[in-house]
């Protein structure tokens, strides 16, 4: 995992979430919202994906190195 996907991962995350909040202040749909918050969740797993591949390979090069 590159530093520049992980720090894509958690960008397209922070975004999903600011949408939904500025959706949910504007008065936008309850279907709508729910929609968004799918989104946002899906983000959220991705980025937790990317977390998890990045630290197992950081400890993968830790053990090659010891």
């Amino acid at each position: 995992m590159i530093p520049a996907e992980l720090e894509h991962s958690r960008q397209s995350m922070q975004k999903c979430w600011y949408d939904l909040v500025q959706a949910e202040k504007c008065g936008v749909s309850v279907q709508d919202l729910e929609r968004m918050y799918g989104l946002y969740l899906q983000a959220v797993e991705k980025y937790n994906c990317c977390v998890n591949a990045d630290q197992q390979e950081a400890d993968a090069i830790e053990l090659k190195g010891s």
